[in-house]
């Protein structure tokens, strides 16, 4: 039965993949017309998405490398849903006016669960079809900008959606007000289910300053939402002196169906940061941050954090960018009479050596990540990029994540490794093992060990931003 039940997901991932892959991929082997400078559009080098193809300027196919950019305490920029890449539109053979489609993923996964003392392997099987769809529109000194990647799954050859599907929605507005005062508005909405995390790439890379973009990896004991608006106000005081500030509310809601646990709260954050330009490709930033956390189940809980940090960003040559900051934080809950101070800090790097590319992100803060926890943690991840030959690529990763503090501790790493194959410059096969381990302290998360494989084909049409 699992052969017939593999051969009939596999039979209709070919099916899908044809319908959906084989015209976006003619149009995109042919010469994109030249953008017409009255529409405001040119390439974007530094906007490609694959993780496995770091800029060649050798190639006819790529553009020289994008001007200095560094990093800023305060994300000033709406982003590819779930991606660290700027957004600025694709160059989409599949555009209706304001609407697009920017790309599609046909997965085929198989995931092994082993949680331990002597419990059974549990396998999953499946098929997984995402899309990215678009809708992007300017007007006067605006632009509204909306994602939304919806999934659906293939089992016994049917397409529905399940218990392993998951929805994202982005929404991000930007309104110049003056030449020096702008206005970013950014709403994102996550709803996952039971077992949903299978990604190729959990650290997400964008060559240059500010562009490491760790995603969540462990995994939820049943279904998880998350919705997160935020505000950023940035005022340039003089061409050196940028103030910018950011509110942000978090709603979050984790649910274990299996013996009906449920942790439902709000995390409100309020971060300011004034930066000066040491130069055009380094920044110093200083910065102030006040957050607290609203528990209402399954019992009601306050925390409070005040924190100071020092922010800097450099960009020492084309092929190397460097970010980190450092600080420390005061937490206060459950009425303590003497709260602890803790260092905080964080460090990142991208380096390019001719086509290859070696990442590394640490932390050290109080981050939520897809569970509640009132606790700050350490993470790091790193990747190395290599590409065998001009159409194969290899992207290799690891990671640690714990929580700091006495026992008991939640904890978690990873380990992964992709192979990818571009038949086109936008259309590319691609297989990937990974790695996963985790031991929870709380009912929101699996404690076990997951080995999972996936394989698919991935269209990503070629990114454009605008002036």
């Amino acid at each position: 039965m699992g052969g017939v039940k593999k051969t009939r997901v596999m039979r209709t991932g070919v099916v899908l993949a044809l319908l959906l892959m084989v015209m976006p991929a003619l149009a995109q082997q042919q010469e994109p017309p030249t953008p017409d400078p009255k529409e405001g559009q040119q390439p974007n080098p530094a906007a490609k998405t694959s993780p496995i193809w770091p800029a060649d300027n050798g190639s006819e196919d790529d553009l020289p490398p994008p001007p200095p950019a560094p990093g800023t305490p305060i994300d000033t920029q709406l982003r590819v849903l779930g991606k660290a890449v700027p957004y600025g539109g694709f160059n989409t053979p599949l555009r209706w006016g304001p609407f697009s489609i920017a790309g599609a993923d046909l997965l085929g996964v198989q995931d092994w669960f082993n949680p331990g003392f002597g419990a059974p392997t549990s396998e999953l099987s499946l098929g997984l079809l995402s899309t990215n769809l678009d809708f992007d529109m300017a007007f006067r000194k605006s632009h509204i900008v909306l994602q939304y990647s919806p999934q659906a799954v293939i089992q016994n050859g049917q397409i529905s959606s399940n218990a392993s599907s998951n929805n994202d929605f982005g929404l991000g507005m930007n309104f110049d007000i003056t030449p020096r005062f702008a206005i970013l508005v950014k709403d994102q909405f996550t709803w996952n289910q039971t077992r949903q995390v299978f990604s190729d790439q959990i650290l997400q890379i964008y060559q240059g300053a500010g562009g490491i973009l760790p995603g969540d990896f462990l995994q939820n004991n049943g279904s998880y939402l998350a919705d997160a608006f935020s505000v950023v106000f940035s005022y340039k005081l003089s061409p050196r002196w940028t103030l910018t500030t950011e509110p942000l509310v978090r709603y979050i809601d984790v649910v274990n169906n299996t013996v009906n646990y449920r942790a439902t709260g709000v995390d409100s954050r309020a971060t300011v940061a004034l930066t000066f330009a040491l130069s055009a490709k380094s920044n110093l930033s200083f910065g102030y941050n006040f957050e607290e956390g609203h528990t209402f189940k399954p019992t009601v809980t306050d925390s409070y954090y005040n924190g100071l940090a020092v922010f800097y960003a450099r960009q020492f040559s084309s092929t190397f960018w460097v970010q980190g900051n450092a600080g420390a934080e005061v937490a206060s809950y459950y009425g303590e009479v003497n709260p602890p101070v803790f260092l905080i800090g964080s460090l990142s790097l991208v380096k390019n050596i001719e086509r290859s590319s070696l990442s590394l992100a640490v932390t050290r803060e109080k981050d939520l990540e897809n569970y509640f926890t009132e606790r700050l943690d350490d993470r790091i991840d790193a990747s190395l990029t290599l590409p065998i030959s001009r159409r194969i690529g290899w992207k290799s990763g690891a990671g640690y994540y714990h929580e700091i503090g006495a026992e008991p501790r939640t904890q978690g790493k990873y380990a992964q490794t992709t192979v990818e194959y571009r038949l086109t410059p936008s259309l590319a096969l691609f297989s990937n093992y990974t790695f996963r381990f985790q031991h929870a302290e709380t009912l929101q998360l699996l404690t076990g060990t997951h080995n999972t494989v996936i394989y698919g084909i991935r269209w990503e049409p070629t990114p454009f931003v605008k002036k």
